[in-house]
């Protein structure tokens, strides 16, 4: 076929991942297809220039990459009138965010059809290409009877828009219109969840009943899970590498602590976090409620490799309270350690099978109310105590809860053994914490070829952090999710409020020995260095009553 597509995307030039995944793009697409890529104008863009100009001149000769740098009034106008709204941490709520996207999906729309062209892709820029596509490819693609191409979710309550394609000539130019006037009128802000991905969904509902039939191509139809896009047609050319996939490393690819960001999502929809929130009020017996402040310690056994049950049994023996997480209570118990308290949080319905034992009736269960309910009547079943508690993750299930429950939601934590620590400190007042088993990595080298769908399991980083008066770094083979878990024990070290101990090798063990040693020798220099500031000098009057010197 002839070229009658363009591609877009934007990206925030603060941010280092486009470097790998642009220039994929430019050397595996087709030569003359239109790209048009949106910047927003800021400090770093000379920087984002100074690697995406020479890359874009290495593709070809003619132009048909071209780069915006300015906004439009109605842009402008928008950002200045919404710069306090939304919710950064939460991207339902990230209301700015999500806008450049939206606004650079019409600029480059105009730019298309003075160009005469049909098709306008719209492309994550956290999608790496990671083999040639020409025009045959993207030919199986496209919306040609319909209005948009997309990449729908049946187990999620919002479609994935890292990918779409626009019939500009067939509707795609009203529903990008219409798309942006949301944004400009400020009307998405009546809606639940206020980035694209979801009013993407309500202008599609809008579009399919104004024809009286479904006028969209969805490319996952049936497919279930979350990251459709990896299971999709589009597997065998690009990996999105969204989400806890994108670290902020530096140009040698080391990633310090102290500037790691991991954002994390929930492993299941929303409707279906609110479902078992619903249900377990129904049928939860009991609820953990604050108690006095108390000087007791606890052991949180998590289900890392370095887990050794005979290294608590001296706690267990001196009747100290351990909690452990699902996947570290079998160990326990098959080794005659019973623990006080196990503590769940995954909202999938396979956590039932770890919660049948025939010593599961001996251990308190600290079951959140997103955990499925199924599980909550496994535990009763055996005569289980069952404890409930709420853990707040932005799926609006604060709504369906009773006003006497609000001001006990247990916050932070995307894992059961960092959610478990805020729970422990903040409604059981626990204020010392022995810690086992938290490696978050692989202890040897695992087989790196693992894939989860298109996705490898096993990623290799390496990570830098302060010890003493010098930077050290450690090479770890560990995943996305683990990492979030690293980020969150490191904001609990940092805060200062609760003791912990974390028992395992700093130097040839896991990651959390390795950072909580470096941040102990980080804080020790510090407060020498303190010291030494201070005790070297002479106060402030004997200073003075010395003889001058001239």
């Amino acid at each position: 076929m002839t070229n009658k597509i363009a591609l877009c995307t934007t990206f925030p030039n603060a941010l280092d991942y486009p470097q790998q995944t642009i220039p994929t793009w430019l050397a595996n697409l087709p030569k003359d297809m239109l790209m048009l890529i949106g910047l927003d104008p800021c400090q770093n863009l000379p920087k984002t220039e100074q690697w995406l100009i020479p890359a874009i001149k290495e593709r070809t000769e003619t132009e048909t990459c071209f780069i915006s740098r300015n906004f439009q009034e109605e842009q402008i106008e928008f950002l200045k009138r919404n710069k306090e709204k939304g919710n950064p941490k939460d991207y339902r709520l990230d209301y700015v965010r999500f806008s450049f996207k939206v606004f650079t999906l019409e600029q480059s729309m105009i730019f298309a059809l003075e160009r005469g062209l049909d098709y306008l892709v719209w492309l994550d820029a956290d999608v790496m290409i990671k083999k040639p596509l020409d025009y045959s490819h993207f030919e199986k693609w496209l919306p040609k009877d319909k209005v948009a191409t997309y990449l729908g979710r049946k187990d999620w309550d919002h479609s994935e828009c890292g990918f779409m394609i626009f019939n500009l000539k067939n509707g795609g130019k009203e529903f990008i219109a219409r798309l942006k006037n949301m944004y400009v009128t400020d009307e998405v802000l009546t809606l639940p969840q206020w980035h694209d991905s979801y009013v993407f969904d309500r202008i599609r509902d809008e579009f399919n009943s104004a024809n009286g039939k479904d006028v969209f191509n969805n490319l996952t139809s049936g497919i279930p899970g979350r990251d459709v896009f990896d299971d999709s047609v589009l597997k065998e050319f690009m990996e999105h590498k969204k989400g806890n996939r994108k670290f902020a490393a530096k140009d040698n690819g080391v990633i310090d602590l102290n500037q790691l960001v991991v954002k994390t999502q929930n492993c299941v929809n929303h409707e279906i976090i609110q479902k078992n929130v619903t249900e377990n009020l129904k049928i939860m017996p009991q609820w953990l409620d604050l108690v006095k402040p108390h000087a007791e310690e606890i052991v949180i056994a998590n289900a890392g490799p370095s887990l050794n049950p005979e290294e608590i049994r001296p706690f267990y023996e001196k009747g100290i309270k351990i909690a452990a997480v699902k996947h570290a209570l079998g160990t326990l118990l098959d080794a005659g350690i019973t623990p006080w308290a196990c503590i769940l949080l995954d909202p999938r319905e396979h956590v039932k099978d770890f919660v049948k034992h025939p010593k599961a009736k001996d251990v308190l269960w600290f079951v959140a109310s997103m955990v499925d309910p199924e599980v909550t009547k496994v535990l009763l079943a055996q005569g289980c105590r069952v404890y409930g508690y709420h853990a707040y993750v932005g799926a609006e299930e604060h709504k369906l809860m009773p006003k006497e429950h609000l001001d006990k939601l247990v916050m932070g934590g995307s894992a059961t053994c960092t959610r478990g620590i805020g729970l422990l400190r903040g409604m059981l007042k626990f204020k010392t914490f022995h810690l086992f088993g938290y490696d978050l990595c692989s202890l040897e080298k695992p087989d790196m070829t693992l894939k989860k769908g298109d996705r490898p399991i096993w990623i290799e980083v390496v990570l830098e952090s302060q010890d003493y008066d010098k930077k050290v770094k450690r090479k770890f083979f560990t995943k996305g999710e683990f990492l979030a878990q690293v980020q969150e024990l490191r904001n609990f070290f940092n805060e200062g409020l609760i003791k912990f101990e974390v028992y395992g090798d700093p130097e040839k063990g896991g990651i959390i020995p390795w950072v909580s040693k470096c941040l102990k020798s980080e804080k020790k220099f510090l407060k020498d260095k303190k010291k030494e500031l201070y005790d070297t000098k002479k106060s402030l009057n004997s200073f003075f009553s010395e003889k001058s010197k001239v």
